[in-house]
């Protein structure tokens, strides 16, 4: 064996002692805590303490006989007395329509097809084409024009990249 092989196993073996009595000093800390101990209060002081004798108490308070409140007075009674019964307006909710997305043109020689998403389906619509209930009624470079169960409905287009 030579003195390098020596030297490194001494090491080692040191190395294993260290971290075997620093996981032997972590263990005997969780089982004690776990286990609890026999700790014994020296001191007890009471929670509560002795009342001794008749100590003087003065009585700080009187009752006399039921009177008026002298600011009563001041408050007025501001509720207005309702007579008869108001109909109110009921505002009816909007009616929400199924927005179609617009997501490019396809182009040809002939004719502009529209790459449109709706109810979840993707379709392609020329001008004045229709689908269940949307019909594509114009398209140019700035918006294009829906109908949708007879309403009209604008999808501006952004010209920014």
């Amino acid at each position: 064996m030579t003195v390098e092989n020596r030297k490194n196993r001494v090491i080692t073996f040191g190395l294993i002692i260290t971290v075997l009595s620093i996981w032997g000093y972590i263990a005997h800390k969780v089982i004690a805590d776990t286990k609890g101990s026999n700790f014994q209060i020296k001191n007890n002081v009471p929670v509560t303490r002795k009342f001794v004798g008749n100590s003087g108490v003065l009585d700080t308070y009187s009752i006399w006989y039921y009177s008026r409140d002298p600011f009563l007075s001041i408050i007025k009674d501001t509720a207005s007395v309702v007579e008869k019964l108001e109909q109110v307006n009921v505002v009816k909710p909007p009616v929400l329509i199924n927005m179609p997305e617009y997501f490019g043109l396809i182009t040809s020689n002939r004719q502009n097809t529209a790459f449109v998403r709706y109810k979840g389906k993707y379709i392609f619509l020329k001008e004045r084409d229709a689908y269940d209930d949307i019909r594509l009624m114009s398209m140019c470079d700035s918006q294009v024009v829906f109908s949708i169960s007879g309403n009209r409905i604008t999808v501006p287009i952004s010209t920014k990249h």
